[in-house]
């Protein structure tokens, strides 16, 4: 499940969430390129402290972090995707 759109302020933080049922590994995408959290200081995934949400936190938005973005959860016997769009206001 995911909310979409999600509405952040040029400069400012947003959290895109996604509530999952099953265990796997979750991969996030920007525009179909792999996001790499090591690599990128605007993006951060968020402990909730619980095993079915998971956040991924966009922080210092710039025009750049607008757009589709895609989760992906992998488990042994399937994969599931789901979209989230972003939309970034101000001047």
């Amino acid at each position: 499940m995911v909310k979409s759109p999600v509405k952040i302020e040029l400069g400012g933080r947003g959290i895109l969430k996604v509530n999952r049922s099953e265990e796997g590994d979750l991969v996030w995408f920007h525009y179909g390129r792999l996001i790499n959290v090591n690599l990128d200081s605007h993006f951060t995934l968020v402990d909730t402290q619980s095993s079915t949400v998971i956040e991924l936190e966009i922080s210092n938005a710039t025009a750049k972090h607008g757009g589709s973005y895609q989760v992906l959860l992998m488990t042994e016997f399937c994969i599931v995707r789901d979209f989230i769009f972003v939309e970034l206001q101000g001047k």
